[in-house]
């Protein structure tokens, strides 16, 4: 059993304060995470179609209740997982996922690296066939897409010429600036892809509590995560049978669950989690 040593949750896509709505779920379940604004980027919205959904983000930000970005404002594309998108530099491509200052600190004191896993989760809402939220859709946290670690490097002593136009290589002097990149494939799951986004909506990718008149940050998740989930370490962990109901942290972007001791609960979450995702490779 090749279970990564670490599963990190990790908050990425539009939030109240970058995008200033959530990330939407199409009328056909599509999954688009919006990507946050950069000023100085050289990739804007109006360039990118969705891999999902058949729309233009440029467009889609026009249409988004709440939304106070311009179609033309630049992008931090990042985590970059999804193969089809278009981008301006013509290289090849890797998966990758960069981060910097505190949150960085927080992932290397976790001692994170080579084989560990990210699952990216974010802000999301349904959209009716106008891209309008729908009034009645609940806001939930749901998981997007993932990383497994092959390796990382520091933009500033190194830069492959497939990563010159990632946001951590075009602006390099992030503090503790660091990219992790993509495995081919899952060590836990070889046929699986090493990076990717999930196309569709499906209630197992949902952190938040089922019950619709809870917010978005109170989760229900299996109870092997319980006392080992960084930046939870006061939190109250509610147990219902198999899961665990808790406050999320409102503050931080990495959240770091520890295996050991616990590989086996983990792999059956995965397993499950994985199961609909086509075989193939990342790249």
């Amino acid at each position: 059993m090749n279970t990564p040593r670490h599963i990190v949750l990790s908050r990425k896509g539009f939030d109240s304060k970058y995008g200033g709505c959530a990330s939407p779920i199409l009328a056909d379940g599509s999954l688009v995470s919006m990507p946050i604004p950069e000023k100085g980027m050289p990739l804007e919205y109006r360039h990118i179609n969705a891999v999902t959904g058949n729309c233009n983000l440029g467009d889609l930000v026009k249409k988004l209740t709440g939304c106070n970005v311009d179609t033309d404002s630049g992008v931090h594309l990042d985590p970059d997982v999804r193969p089809d998108l278009h981008r301006l530099c013509n290289t090849p491509w890797r998966p990758m996922f960069g981060q910097a200052g505190n949150a960085e600190r927080c992932l290397e004191k976790q001692t994170v690296g080579e084989n560990d896993l990210f699952l990216f989760f974010g802000w999301f809402r349904r959209v009716d066939h106008n891209f309008k939220f729908e009034k009645s859709a609940d806001d939930e946290h749901v998981i997007w897409g993932w990383l497994q670690v092959d390796h990382y490097f520091d933009p500033t002593e190194v830069e492959p010429e497939w990563a010159r136009c990632h946001p951590h290589c075009l602006n390099k002097q992030r503090k503790y600036n660091r990219i992790y990149v993509g495995r081919q494939s899952l060590s836990f799951a070889r046929s699986k892809p090493g990076a990717g986004a999930f196309a569709v909506y499906d209630p197992k990718l949902r952190l938040t509590h089922p019950d619709q008149k809870r917010l978005r940050s109170e989760w229900s998740i299996p109870v092997f995560f319980q006392g080992k989930l960084s930046y939870h370490g006061n939190a109250t962990w509610i147990r219902d049978g198999s899961r665990c109901t808790i406050s999320s942290a409102k503050i931080g972007q990495e959240f770091v669950f520890d295996t050991a001791g616990r590989e086996a609960e983990a792999q059956r979450w995965l397993d499950k989690l994985f199961s609909s995702i086509p075989d193939g490779k990342s790249f």
